[in-house]
């Protein structure tokens, strides 16, 4: 991991923590969906 990928991974860590619970759970799904998008589309070459 990157010291940039670290830096936003301990930012957002810090912004999620002044989240109410409703809004973690909806930045939670989104993060999990962009994931599940990501692994989609990688090609298939791997298999």
């Amino acid at each position: 991991m990157s010291k940039t990928e670290k830096m936003l991974l301990e930012s957002l860590a810090e912004a999620v923590k002044q989240l109410p619970e409703n809004k973690r759970d909806f930045l939670m799904g989104y993060a999990e969906g962009v994931n599940a998008m990501a692994r989609k589309e990688e090609p298939e070459e791997m298999c």
